[in-house]
């Protein structure tokens, strides 16, 4: 059987598109904030609940901050509840989290997204880094809030 490593084509460049291919696939692998993507969310990871005055519709959000090599990063998980909106798409975007009172991220759609008749707890969380030093941060408050003034 021979090698994909070694496969010809015009000029020979299958085999190194797929060495390339690897050694990209290498690097994600070895990077600790995709490491992180996956991460089960627990009992301990902070509440959040954005409820729309129909008294039905509502955004429901765990997540939680973890220091990863030294850089701060923020994992989520949330589900739609009710009427599936795009405003709570449009929330998500200007929602942002602040350590010490300083914005550090801005966007939270990259949490994952979870069915509604799921549980939150035991759902699979998506991680973004802050691209901030976890030591500029040490034994401060972190808070999620509203980054952008905007009316809904």
């Amino acid at each position: 059987m021979q090698s994909p490593f070694t496969l010809k084509a015009a000029g020979g460049s299958v085999g190194r598109l797929i060495g390339l291919v690897v050694f990209l696939m290498s690097l994600i692998a070895a990077n600790p904030v995709g490491a992180l993507t996956g991460r089960t969310v627990t009992g301990d990871w902070f509440d959040h609940e954005i409820r729309w005055v129909d008294g039905y519709t509502s955004y429901r959000a765990k997540w939680k901050v973890f220091d990863v090599d030294g850089e701060v990063v923020v994992c989520g998980a949330g589900q739609n509840v009710g009427h599936q909106y795009s405003e709570n798409k449009r929330i998500l975007r200007d929602l942002g989290f602040f350590i010490g009172g300083k914005l550090v991220m801005r966007d939270l759609r990259f949490f994952s997204k979870v069915g509604k008749r799921e549980p939150l707890l035991g759902a699979v969380a998506h991680c973004k880094s802050t691209g901030r030093s976890a030591s500029e941060f040490s034994s401060k408050s972190v808070r999620l809030g509203k980054a952008v003034s905007r009316r809904y």
